[in-house]
Order: structure tokens, then C-alpha cells, then sequence
């Protein structure tokens, strides 16, 4: 019976800790749309297919993507509730850095109009955390 119990209990835990996820991969899809209807608005639209990811606090990752020369870009990050602070900055081919967003928010974003076309990175940093990993959306918007 003792067993049956904590199989249970167990469960329940695990149970309890799969809706917050979903909430969280809700609240970071909404966030991402949010913006993006803001970008739309001012002319932008999704040049590149929206990103997706987990990190947990202190740690960092780099996503590649190309960008055309003579178009204005916006890239910006967002994460879920358990997020304080992260940060995205962008470097060209040659590890030139060209917009860095590393204020204290959840929300960050940089600019850039290439002068070339060619492969960009961005380096993004999960600066706060409170339960790691924290879930994280990024999207690329053009005009």
C-alpha cells in the first residue's frame, strides 16, 4: 500500500509540474505574436521561422541565420514567467558585434540593415532564471 501511495504521490508531482510548462510555452508563443503584430504594424513581417528553446540561468547559446543586404531588421527575444533578464546581441560572418540588447528586462531587441548578405549570429544569454530552464521565443522580422 505504502509503495502504491508514493507512486502516487509521484505522479502528482510530476502531474503538477507538466501544466506550468505548457503555461509557460503558452505565455512565450503570446508574447512573440504580441510583438510581432507591433512589428507588423510599423511595415516588418517574419522573415525567418520562429525559434523556440530552453536555457537555464548563467548560460548561453548561438543561433545562425542569414540576412539580406538593404533590408532593415529587427530580432528580438522573449521569455516565459520564471524569466528575469536575458540578453541577444548580433555579430556578422566576421565576429563584428552589431547591436547588443543586454538591459535588465525580458524582452530584448536589436537592429541591424546589412550592408552585405551573408550569416549573422546571435548569441543569447539566459541572464536570470528563477526555475531553470527558463523557455525562451526569438523572431527575425524584415522590411
Amino acid at each position: 500500500m505504502k509503495s502504491v501511495l508514493t507512486v502516487f504521490a509521484l505522479f502528482a508531482v510530476l502531474a503538477s509540474t507538466w501544466q506550468p510548462l505548457s503555461a509557460q510555452n503558452d505565455i512565450v508563443e503570446k508574447q512573440v505574436m504580441q510583438i510581432g503584430l507591433l512589428l507588423a504594424l510599423d511595415g516588418y513581417e517574419l522573415t525567418h521561422e520562429i525559434e523556440y528553446d530552453n536555457l537555464n540561468e548563467g548560460r548561453y547559446d548561438n543561433y545562425y541565420f542569414s540576412l539580406r543586404q538593404g533590408w532593415s531588421y529587427k530580432i528580438y527575444a522573449v521569455c516565459d514567467g520564471d524569466c528575469g533578464d536575458i540578453d541577444i546581441c548580433l555579430f556578422d560572418e566576421n565576429g563584428n558585434e552589431i547591436d547588443c540588447d543586454e538591459t535588465s528586462d525580458d524582452t530584448p531587441i536589436v537592429s541591424v540593415t546589412p550592408r552585405w548578405s551573408g550569416r549573422f549570429r546571435l548569441w543569447v544569454k539566459m541572464y536570470d532564471c528563477d526555475i531553470s530552464p527558463c523557455r525562451f521565443g526569438m523572431a527575425v522580422f524584415g522590411k
